[in-house]
């Protein structure tokens, strides 16, 4: 690394000054490798340094953790705190012996906001400040003015992939993510590095703050919000994807904010009851982590654009098995292990003999799934996620004029995928009646009557929809009250 070429300027560096000449404990905290000791040993070179990573500093810390502060020098530095929490109530106790400004500076790599105890005891001792990975103006060397040029409409959009410019486009941005060190890598090695980064996370800073009984299954889960970064969070649906139970679900994402892997983003209302009840949204705290999660490369940019369907250009085999297995697991839970949950396997394709397409169920068959190729989703991403097989849908108090001329301007340029021949109106071919009888592990008896009725859409299919839920919708209905009751 050449010199200062990779040490970046901190905004928050004058906070922390600022907190360490009225406050006795000032606390950085951020994810690891974004620079915390580096700018802790900037702004304070001639403290004591400790570094609680060290074994036999962090051996003495666990076990003394009382000796370890009284041997303390009265100004210090102690990296990597969350390794030794005993040693919070030590250092309270400490300060209301000596409450002098500045004389712990500690850093770490998971929330100590998390942990009740810490933050009673040190509260209105400890002063904490949170870095996260660099911003566009820290790596540009730059004032933040993001939000001022937001606020007076001077932002400009200038959204391009950046590929081939002398200045970085947004997508460059975006896959380069905020760490320091991968930053001074080419693309591919910056994304081993990410790799290594999330692989050592897993293996040993875990286990400092949570008792988790599968890292691999934390991992699987950071992977699956990789891909759905910036949407809500439903644990029900990330725990029926993953095979886990909810309450599993939400301990791990607890676990991965507080090692400062993801962030859950509150919902805005301006109710601000609703805006306690809303689910919030997920994020991962650094792009450059998510892309490399999600095998999105620059490049991807313009060109999945171009595929609409984003999960074609960052589909692989490994992420196909595991979508796969997530539909396998689906239609294990919602079909194959529910009572009566296997006879729409039985009657559909009764009730539309083939070639209907309502013969085949949507969940599909094990067999069908396991015979799908990388090949097989990829020509149907390139066959129905196309302009020319979507609608756009544009809603609100608009300018008809000016609402063409952005759908023209951001639009336009997407080429048209080849042509789609759609299906046109087929209707059953069943002739007569037909009987059948099947055997499951159910404790009653159940019998189904069903009848093939009008196409949907036509004048007759709204009034046998009422006359339906009049005879055997739910317990009101006749045909209920007259069997059942």
């Amino acid at each position: 690394m050449d010199g200062d070429k990779f040490l970046f300027p901190r905004l928050l560096a004058p906070v922390i000054r600022e907190a360490l000449a009225d406050t006795p404990v000032v606390c950085v905290l951020g994810p690891r490798q974004t620079g915390k000791t580096t700018l802790v040993q900037q702004l304070a070179p001639d403290r004591a340094y400790i570094s609680l990573d060290e074994n036999n500093y962090h051996q003495t810390a666990v076990e003394d953790p009382e000796g370890f502060i009284a041997s303390l020098p009265d100004a210090v530095t102690l990296d990597e705190v969350q390794r030794a929490p005993a040693l919070l109530p030590s250092i309270k106790r400490a300060v209301d012996r000596d409450r002098r400004p500045g004389r712990f500076l500690l850093t770490g790599s998971a929330n100590l906001l998390f942990v009740p105890k810490v933050t009673e005891s040190l509260a209105g001792r400890m002063e904490i400040v949170q870095l996260q990975p660099l911003t566009e103006a820290e790596k540009e060397r730059k004032p933040g003015r993001f939000l001022n040029a937001l606020l007076e409409g001077s932002l400009k959009p200038n959204i391009t992939g950046g590929i081939g410019r002398s200045e970085p486009g947004l997508a460059v941005r975006l896959v380069a993510g905020g760490y320091p060190e991968p930053l001074a890598r080419a693309p591919r090695r910056a994304r081993q590095w990410h790799r290594q980064y999330l692989r050592g996370i897993v293996e040993r800073d875990v286990q400092d703050v949570a008792r988790v009984k599968d890292a691999r299954e934390l991992a699987r889960l950071l992977e699956l919000l990789a891909l759905r970064s910036a949407q809500l969070v439903n644990a029900s649906a990330l725990a029926n994807d993953l095979g886990l139970h909810r309450d599993t679900v939400d301990h791990y994402l607890a676990v991965l904010e507080r090692l400062f892997l993801v962030r859950r983003l509150p919902a805005w209302h301006r109710n601000t009851a609703k805006r306690l009840v809303k689910s919030p949204k997920v994020h991962l705290l650094d792009t450059g982590l998510a892309a490399t999660l999600a095998d999105l490369t620059a490049a991807d940019w313009l060109a999945t654009r171009h595929r609409m369907g984003y999960l074609l250009e960052v589909l692989t085999d490994r992420k196909l098995d595991v979508q796969r297995d997530v539909v396998k697991n689906e239609r294990r839970q919602n079909y194959e292990n529910r009572p009566y949950g296997m006879a729409p396997m039985l009657l559909q394709p009764a009730l539309f003999p083939a070639p209907h397409p309502y013969n085949w169920t949507t969940i599909g068959s094990p067999e069908d799934l396991d015979n799908a190729s990388l090949d097989d989703v990829k020509s149907f991403f390139q066959t129905f996620y196309t302009p020319n097989n979507a609608s756009l849908a544009i809603v609100g108090d608009f300018d008809v004029d000016e609402a063409l001329e952005k759908v023209e301007r951001y639009f336009g340029d997407i080429p048209s995928g080849t042509e789609v021949n759609r299906t046109g109106r087929m209707d059953t071919t069943l002739t007569g009646a037909v009987d059948m009888e099947t055997h499951d592990r159910v404790q009653l008896p159940r019998l189904y009557l069903l009848w093939p009725t009008v196409p949907g859409f036509t004048s007759d299919q709204p009034v046998l929809d009422l006359i339906g839920a009049v005879l055997g919708d739910g317990r009101s209905s006749r045909l209920y009250r007259s069997l059942v009751y």
